[in-house]
């Protein structure tokens, strides 16, 4: 990913790579192709910032957010969980 932040507004690019290049391997990709993306990410439409980066979540939070999600699970409070044991 490669961003121009400037005057409040970002222009992006992206490139995939595939499995996680190696640092002569990105050094060697950068080189023969850097240009082209500075002139790919340039032409791109400004986007404003916000002004604010998005909240980082903590990694571990968000594979478990991932995971039910994935399983259909809402959220449940733990007062819910405690009387829906109670019942029983």
């Amino acid at each position: 990913m490669l961003e121009i932040v400037e005057d409040g507004t970002v222009r992006a690019t992206r490139f995939t790579l595939g499995s996680e290049p190696t640092d002569p391997e990105l050094y060697e990709f950068l080189r023969r192709h850097g240009v082209a993306l500075l002139e790919r990410a340039t032409s791109s439409p400004p986007v404003p910032s916000g002004g604010r980066e998005a909240k980082r979540v903590n990694p571990k939070r968000a594979a478990k957010l991932a995971a039910r999600a994935a399983a259909g699970v809402s959220r449940r409070s733990t007062a819910s969980a405690d009387t829906r044991h109670r019942h029983r």
